[in-house]
């Protein structure tokens, strides 16, 4: 019996003292717990600098650039820009209209081999892939108009563009004006949601040029904000973004996406005595910051952005936000639109 006895006793002392280290353990980690849970400061920096997969790059308040692995690929942000299966479905195919114009000769882009019917027909529909994941569709329509006007042929103010688009744009239908060039530095242009027209330059005619200004009929801004591009390139100044980095007004500034980071691309307005350098082996190296004194992660792929394929030959793309809001444009307003 005594023997029995020293054992249990033995058994009863490793218990208590086992439970009193497990005791000690689940109070740390509840004080640890309730630390976290109460500091909104260092919630804020969770949220603020989430873990970025290898390959991606971000710039931290302190004014260098981290390249987290791969220093070949392009940065995408910090904001999350995967798929997202609550996307509604728009289920729309949108029909375009083709527009040509005629040079003081009498030629039109397909004499000069410019483009081709079947080039331009195959990016209509490859544009419509850009909105394919809430379900839309573009398609070409089978005749193609000739304007035989050759004022028409290079254009570049806003009323020039407003007067072609209402002498010659078709009802129900997205018009595409191509047109030889612009008088300025643009390969495009269009109205910001209700419009049913864009220009777009012969040798601009591609499915990211015809996918971003459809965009801009689908009422999305560029991601750099709602600065007047056709003023700048006439040499008026250009107003940056407002959207700061943090994101805390993302939905009253810049482009009013939330999904789309802030970015400080300036339209150049010819005052500048030399280009603006905002990439550097593909790292977004512009050093300007915003109010708050964060620097910029902008979306160099994003299909509503100004940066150049040269640049930095991102995978193009639209967010999930700037796919809602198309859907909810055409919600809301779909009835009040001639092209619908």
């Amino acid at each position: 019996m005594g023997r029995i006895k020293s054992k249990s006793t033995t058994i009863i002392t490793r218990l208590t003292k086992n439970s009193s280290k497990l005791f000690a353990i689940s109070f740390l980690f509840l004080i640890v717990t309730f630390i976290f849970e109460n500091n909104p400061k260092q919630e804020r920096e969770v949220l603020r600098y989430p873990r970025i997969p290898a390959g991606k790059f971000y710039m931290c308040p302190a004014g260098k650039h981290f390249a987290l692995a791969d220093a070949k690929m392009c940065m995408t942000s910090l904001h999350n820009v995967l798929g997202d299966s609550s996307l509604p479905n728009v289920d729309k195919k949108f029909l375009f209209v083709v527009h040509i114009t005629t040079d003081s000769l009498g030629q039109t882009i397909f004499d000069r081999g410019s483009v081709t019917e079947a080039g331009i027909k195959n990016a209509i529909r490859a544009a419509g892939g850009f909105y394919s994941r809430i379900g839309i569709e573009f398609e070409a329509e089978d005749s193609i108009y000739v304007l035989e006007n050759p004022r028409f042929d290079k254009m570049g103010s806003t009323d020039e563009l407003e007067e072609n688009a209402k002498l010659n744009a078709k009802q129900n239908r997205i018009n595409l004006f191509i047109i030889d060039s612009f008088d300025k530095d643009l390969e495009g242009a269009a109205g910001i949601a209700g419009s049913n027209y864009m220009h777009i330059a012969s040798g601009s005619a591609n499915a990211g040029t015809i996918a971003h200004e459809t965009g801009h009929i689908f009422s999305l801004e560029h991601t750099f904000g709602t600065g007047d591009v056709l003023a700048a390139a006439a040499g008026e100044p250009f107003t940056s973004t407002d959207e700061l980095v943090d994101g805390s007004n993302c939905g009253t500034a810049g482009d009013f996406v939330c999904d789309t980071p802030a970015d400080p691309y300036i339209f150049p307005s010819g005052d500048e005595t030399e280009p603006v350098t905002y990439f550097e082996n593909c790292i977004f190296v512009y050093d300007s910051v915003d109010a708050k004194g964060f620097y910029y992660d902008p979306q160099p792929g994003n299909i509503m952005s100004y940066y150049s394929s040269t640049d930095c030959p991102c995978s193009s793309f639209l967010t999930d936000g700037q796919l809602k809001r198309v859907a909810d444009k055409y919600y809301t307003d779909g009835e009040n639109f001639s092209w619908w």
